[in-house]
C-alpha cells in the first residue's frame, strides 16, 4: 500500500503532551509495558549525554467513521519510561503481576516452556494508559504538569503501587523542554479499514522493539485486529483466565494453539501428521500464523478447511458461548498443574463445541472430568510423555485422547 512518510523530531515535553492528552494512542495489540527500572534509567542517561535514540514510529488510521487515530507502532516503552521519569514514579512489578505460582499442586518442573519469552523481560500487566486514565476519572481532564498529576494520583488507591525513583533517573520541566526525540509518522495512502489493518499489522510485527523480543503470542496478535470481527474469537475472554504452570511460571493457556491443532484434525480426521515440519518452536508459531491468517481470509486451506463452512458466521456466537459456558461447567478458569491435564480438556473441548458445534450438557459433567482424570494418570505413567510433554509425538497424542474422552462421553453419556 502506498504510504507517505514524515519525519522530525519533537521537545520531550511536546511527547509528553501528546500521550496526556490522548492525541496518540497505543493499539489494543500492543504488549504491556515490559521495560524494568534499568532499561529506564540507560534511556535516561542516553538523554542526558545526547546518544542517539531510535525515533518513534506514528501511524495514521482513519477507522470506519472517518475518525483519524495516530497510533504508537513502536516506542511506547521509551515514551512510557520518559513519563515515569518524569512523574518520577515507577510501577511495582509486585503490584501489576498474577499472584505467585505456589499455588499450584502436582507442578511439573520438567515441562519445557512453549513460548520463547524471556522470563526476565515478562511484562507487567500495566501501561501507561492507567495513569491517564486516573487523571481523567479524577478531573475530567488531562493534566499537563508534575504537581497536577501527583495531586491526582496522590488521592487514589493505585498511588501505594508505586515507588520513587531515584534521583538520577528523575527528570523535570527545564529537561523536557530542552531534549528532542525524533519521529517517523506514516500516512497511509487508502481510507480502506481493512488494507490500513493489513498494513499495521505488518508493520508492527516487522518492527525490533529495542531489544525486547516480542513473545509469540503477543508478536501474533496484531494478526487478529486484520479482522476487527474476529478478535474475540482468537482472543475469547474466557481462555484469558486459563493457566498452565510452565517452569514454575504461571502462563495464559495458549487458545490459538488449539484452535489450529484441532482445525488440522477436522480437516483431516487424524492426529498423525498435525504440525507437520514444525518441531521447532518459530516454525510452530508460523503455524499458529498461518492458521490465523487463513481464517481472516477464510482461505480454503489444503491444512485448515475453509473457516466459514467449518465455522458458519451465524453460528459462530453461538458456539464460543458453548465453549464459554462449558469451560465455567468444568472450572477451567484456574490454575492447571500441567499443559498435559490443560490440553487434554480444551482440545476435545474446542473440537466439539467450535468445530463440531455440540453443547456440553452439564449432566455431562462428572462424567468428563472423571475420564479426563482417567486419561492424564495413564499418560502420566509415562515418564517420556511428562518430561518432554510438548513433543509433536506427544501433543498428537492427547489431541487423539482427549477427542476420543469426550466422545465417548457424548455417545454414552457415562464412562
Amino acid at each position: 500500500m502506498k504510504t507517505r512518510v514524515y519525519y522530525g523530531e519533537y521537545t520531550l515535553r511536546h511527547w509528553m503532551n501528546l500521550l496526556l492528552k490522548g492525541h496518540i494512542e497505543l493499539p489494543d495489540y500492543q504488549r504491556h509495558f515490559a521495560w524494568e527500572q534499568k532499561n529506564l534509567h540507560e534511556l535516561i542517561m542516553s538523554l542526558k549525554n545526547n546518544i542517539y535514540i531510535p525515533p518513534i514510529t506514528i501511524g495514521a488510521y482513519k477507522d470506519a467513521s472517518g475518525e483519524i487515530h495516530n497510533y504508537i507502532l513502536d516506542g511506547q516503552q521509551r515514551l512510557t519510561s520518559v513519563l515515569l521519569a518524569y512523574i518520577g514514579l515507577f510501577p511495582k512489578k509486585k503490584e501489576f503481576v498474577e499472584p505467585d505460582d505456589s499455588l499450584y499442586e502436582d507442578s511439573n518442573e520438567t515441562e519445557v516452556v512453549l513460548d520463547n519469552s524471556s522470563e526476565e523481560t515478562r511484562p507487567i500487566l500495566w501501561k501507561y494508559t492507567r495513569i491517564l486514565d486516573l487523571i481523567s476519572s479524577n478531573s475530567g481532564s488531562r493534566y499537563l504538569l508534575k504537581s497536577d498529576i501527583w495531586a491526582i494520583l496522590a488521592t487514589t488507591e493505585d498511588f501505594t503501587k508505586y515507588e520513587s525513583l531515584g534521583a538520577d533517573d528523575v527528570i523535570d520541566e527545564e529537561f523536557i523542554q530542552s531534549r528532542f526525540l525524533g519521529f517517523s509518522y506514516i500516512v497511509p495512502q487508502s481510507a480502506n479499514v481493512q488494507e490500513q489493518q493489513n498494513f499495521y499489522s505488518s508493520v508492527f510485527r516487522g518492527l525490533n522493539i529495542r531489544g525486547l523480543r516480542l513473545s509469540g503470542l503477543e508478536s501474533r496478535r496484531a494478526l487478529y485486529f486484520l479482522n476487527i470481527d474476529l478478535v474475540n474469537f482468537f482472543d475469547i475472554p474466557v481462555c484469558k483466565q486459563i493457566k498452565v504452570l510452565i517452569k514454575s511460571k504461571r502462563t495464559q493457556y495458549d487458545f490459538v494453539r488449539a484452535l489450529a491443532f484441532i482445525a488440522e484434525y477436522k480437516k483431516k480426521g487424524v492426529e498423525t501428521n498435525i504440525a507437520r515440519g514444525c518441531r521447532r518452536q518459530e516454525n510452530l508459531e508460523q503455524y499458529y500464523e498461518d492458521y490465523v491468517n487463513d481464517v481472516v481470509k477464510d482461505s480454503d486451506s489444503a491444512r485448515f478447511g475453509k473457516f466459514s463452512m467449518i465455522v458458519p458466521p451465524d453460528q459462530r456466537e453461538s458456539r464460543m458461548a458453548n465453549l464459554t459456558h462449558a469451560i465455567d461447567l468444568l472450572k477451567l478458569k484456574r490454575n492447571i498443574p500441567t499443559i498435559i491435564e490443560a490440553d487434554l480438556y480444551m482440545f476435545g473441548l474446542v473440537y466439539f463445541t467450535i468445530y463440531e458445534g455440540y453443547t456440553i450438557d452439564t449432566s455431562l459433567v462428572s462424567s468428563i472430568k472423571a475420564k479426563i482424570e482417567e486419561v492424564v494418570a495413564e499418560i502420566k505413567q509415562d515418564s517420556s510423555h511428562t518430561r518432554t510433554p510438548n513433543t509433536l509425538g506427544h501433543i498428537r497424542l492427547r489431541i487423539k485422547q482427549s477427542i476420543n474422552a469426550y466422545q465417548t462421553i457424548l455417545d454414552h453419556g457415562t464412562i
